[in-house]
């Protein structure tokens, strides 16, 4: 009977750990989708920002900045309204670049050319301009409209979802996950301006929208399988292998050069396999099992490109963070739908989080257990937190048609 007991503990864990394991499927972007990926980066990034430039629009881009990114969410709301004039002319107001960033958007992810992954600044490679579209667009739209319609940005939202999830490099993945934080903060003042007027339709979309990732979107298989495809692209154009270059120098090869190639390129295979195998096991993992489960992965220090699963935690836990923000966006609306008051939430945490409400200004926030911190970019001292903005005090600004 002992035995059947064990036996029957053991399939029971075999199985589970077999449903457990399943990896996410990896389909690498084509050629050509990561060529239109690239060509709408570079196009975006060319696109010039102003046909008549206000004399002051630095001035009042400043003050923009100062109510927007320095005074709390009512200020910068109150000041996208009732200055708005100055709003629009402080921001980009030329058509064909706002094409271009909703094309970039449309597109597909876009990686990074070997050959170019140390000039940052060139237009194929430079994401850090699509991080001012996102928060540029939706200071235009506020000031253009006093609203954005909810369908509208649902499709902003979830092209950034799926860019993410799409994405190639870890840098590319980088910048989206902070754009999608942005757009976290925007759902927050967004759900206040439809509070005050009483359009209970959008704040139900956005609460629809903002809900955890699935494991395809919280998956960095793809992101490692894509940086693995760059690692054999870089030892096949590069024209020398030094191996001071590399993390362990004594272990790389020396040689002719084409044999050299031949043998870093069967070492960048196996240690990118490692990578892809074990970091992609841990993010995607339920939000649950995530925190839960102690990463099992190895701590080689004997990697040659240096980019060990050990070394890389720190990577999956800031990509994993961003799915913080969205059970705050849903606790916010559950307050602006009128079903529960403005203080701690009523519905259950996430797993390993309690709920906080501060005052001055009101914030939700979620604390992270003790046990966790390390795990992800938050901790007891600085938890995840976004602000509730009042819809009749929004009322008071917004004008009355």
């Amino acid at each position: 009977m002992a035995n059947f007991h064990t036996s029957a503990a053991s399939l029971l864990l075999f199985v589970s750990m077999t449903v457990f394991a399943q990896p996410v499927e990896v389909s690498l972007l084509t050629p050509e989708e990561v060529k239109t990926g690239k060509d709408a980066l570079a196009r975006f990034n060319r696109s010039t920002k102003y046909v008549n430039r206000h004399p002051d629009q630095e001035a009042l881009y400043v003050a923009v900045q100062e109510r927007c990114e320095i005074d709390d969410a009512t200020g910068c709301l109150k000041h996208l309204v009732t200055q708005r004039h100055d709003v629009l002319r402080a921001l980009p107001d030329n058509p064909a670049y706002w094409q271009a960033f909703h094309d970039l958007l449309a597109a597909s992810p876009h990686g990074t050319e070997p050959e170019l992954i140390h000039q940052y600044r060139h237009e194929r490679v430079d994401m850090s301009p699509l991080l001012d579209g996102v928060q540029w667009w939706f200071y235009r739209e506020i000031a253009l409209n006093q609203t954005i319609d909810a369908a509208r940005y649902e499709t902003f939202y979830r092209n950034l979802r799926r860019l993410s999830a799409d994405s190639e490099n870890s840098m590319e993945r980088m910048f989206f996950t902070a754009a999608i934080g942005i757009a976290h903060f925007q759902m927050t003042m967004l759900l206040s301006v439809y509070a005050a007027n009483e359009d209970l339709e959008g704040v139900r979309v956005l609460q629809t929208l903002a809900k955890p990732y699935g494991t395809h979107e919280r998956s960095l298989r793809k992101t490692f399988t894509g940086e693995a495809r760059y690692a054999q692209a870089s030892i096949s154009i590069a024209k020398e292998i030094n191996p001071e270059h590399f993390v362990n120098p004594d272990i790389v090869p020396t040689g002719p050069l084409a044999e050299v190639k031949a043998e870093m390129q069967m070492i960048a295979e196996v240690e990118y396999e490692q990578i892809i195998r074990e970091l992609g096991l841990v993010s995607e993992r339920s939000w649950s099992d995530y925190l839960r489960l102690a990463p099992v992965i190895s701590d080689d220090e004997d990697y040659v490109l240096g980019f060990s699963p050990h070394a890389l935690l720190s990577f999956v836990a800031t990509a994993r963070s961003s799915e913080v923000l969205i059970f705050i966006v849903q606790a916010l609306a559950d307050i602006h739908l009128g079903l529960a008051s403005p203080g701690e939430p009523q519905r259950p945490p996430p797993p390993y989080f309690n709920w906080s409400w501060q005052d001055e200004p009101s914030r939700v926030c979620l604390v992270p257990n003790d046990l966790i911190v390390g795990r992800i970019d938050f901790s007891t001292e600085h938890p995840a937190c976004m602000p509730y903005i009042d819809g009749a005090k929004v009322r008071e600004f917004l004008p009355k048609f």
